[in-house]
């Protein structure tokens, strides 16, 4: 899944497709961030945040309010992984 959402980031860039680059970016973030769950170390959880950032870039408040609040629920939720992870409170 990973590679398909870099891969489809190629076409539907920010400057042709904003908000489908932002749905992009979020999904690669989801997928990320399971990896994250279920390997050791940080990167992919690092990458999940980066993601979520990203989407966050065009999913505004002010232009999709849903979809802002579900990015931030999940940028929150890897940050709170990488934290525990980083503190050696998960495996």
């Amino acid at each position: 899944a990973v590679q398909a959402y870099e891969a489809a980031l190629l076409e539907r860039t920010r400057e042709r497709v904003p908000l489908g680059w932002a749905t992009t970016q979020s999904n690669l973030g989801n997928a990320l961030q399971t990896l994250g769950q279920r390997e050791s170390g940080t990167e992919r959880l690092l990458q999940a945040v980066q993601a979520y950032e990203a989407a966050l870039l065009e999913r505004t408040r002010e232009r999709v309010p849903h979809h802002f609040e579900s990015v931030l629920r999940n940028l929150a939720e890897a940050q709170r992984l990488l934290l525990d992870r980083q503190q050696g409170n998960l495996e």
